[in-house]
């Protein structure tokens, strides 16, 4: 009867450490698995130890329910033959177990193969929308997108924390660019933000609302989207192929400039950023230098784009950007005519605006 029960339980152990370590519960159940805070790289290991000893067990019951009946069968010389053969049959027993959590961590790995740093100690990364590695001072995560909301977690540096989104708050001075960043980040499982400006981003969110914030957003506090970009470009009076740039966009923290020349002589990448992003609101004012890349142009003749983007933080562009048609003449700008749409490649435009060149 206990050989029976002990059975049943180290089937259970084995079916429930199967589920976890591979993910399975977090994919049907993931709730149940916050919940449980069963997850990250101890829960792993753990986990693990639990399906090595469940499989021994159970195999190890399973084999001493086969000799029993055996010997009940055989009488004592069956009985010989079995404990000559239970040394072998225990390391054929050990090195299964060995293969299988050995094969079980290669194919799911508590950090993902392709992130820069292991997960970061009581971190969620199963189903994140996209990662960031956590710089080597560490950091908070709060409450809300500010720095006055409650701390409710502190992670390590020099790992990696899953995200399922981003709200707009308090921008922040960016450790990498030192430009301001008003990107908060959803950690994946929970609804705690941490600051874009203290994280190296790894990867972007790729589901269908990247370019938006999160949906939870106004219960967790975030800022509206800002409003619609205005861009004005004007030609200086009395100075050949300088324009003076100023833009509007409420809520934004940049606003970034750059240029494209329309098919160069020399097949040259005919994006450009002009500066690093502004962050000199409400005008963010700049001058274009219309004349540094007409030597790209045939005899100086033909057309670049200058382009205006609303930033969220260096390299995250938010709404479409607004766009200028810029005529040259023999190496002289003649005329500059806003676009009525953005054109086609109009996010490759606001990206290289948004990125700039560091400072």
């Amino acid at each position: 009867m206990w050989l029976k029960a002990l059975i049943a339980l180290s089937g259970l152990l084995l079916a429930a450490a199967l589920s976890l370590r591979t993910g399975l519960i977090g994919v049907v159940a993931p709730d149940l698995v916050l919940s449980a805070g069963w997850f990250g790289a101890d829960a792993d290991r753990l986990t693990s130890l639990v399906l090595a000893g469940s499989m021994v067990s159970l195999m190890l019951s399973l084999s001493y329910l086969v000799i029993r009946r055996r010997r009940a069968a055989g009488g004592q010389a069956e009985a010989t033959a079995d404990s000559s053969s239970a040394v072998g049959m225990v390391a054929a027993m050990l090195g299964l177990v060995t293969a299988v959590t050995s094969t079980v961590a290669v194919l799911f790995p508590s950090t993902p193969y392709d992130l820069a740093a292991p997960a970061c100690r009581g971190a969620y990364l199963q189903g994140s929308a996209f990662y960031a590695q956590t710089l080597s001072a560490g950091v908070s995560a709060r409450r809300g997108p500010g720095r006055g909301y409650q701390q409710v977690d502190r992670f390590e540096g020099d790992c990696t924390l899953g995200f399922e989104g981003y709200c707009i708050g308090e921008p922040v001075p960016n450790q990498l660019t030192d430009l301001p960043d008003s990107r908060w980040l959803i950690l994946n499982g929970g609804s705690a933000l941490v600051s874009s400006a203290v994280l190296q981003v790894q990867s972007q969110p790729t589901n269908g609302d990247a370019g938006t914030p999160h949906e939870s957003c106004e219960k967790l506090g975030g800022y509206p989207a800002p409003e619609k970009l205005r861009f004005r470009a004007v030609m200086k009076p009395g100075s050949a192929n300088e324009v003076r740039l100023s833009a509007t966009a409420t809520g934004a923290p940049l606003v970034g400039y750059a240029q494209k020349v329309i098919d160069p002589i020399d097949g040259s990448y005919p994006y450009s950023p002009i500066g690093s992003p502004k962050d000199n609101s409400p005008g963010f004012s700049g001058t274009w230098l219309a004349g540094s890349d007409v030597d790209l142009l045939s005899k100086g003749t033909g057309t670049m784009q200058l382009v205006a983007s609303a930033c969220l933080s260096a390299a995250f562009p938010i709404g479409d950007p607004v766009v200028y048609l810029a005529r040259y003449r023999r190496g002289t700008l003649r005329t500059l005519t806003r676009l009525n749409a953005p054109p086609a490649d109009s996010a490759v435009l606001a990206n290289t605006a948004c990125y700039g060149t560091p400072r």
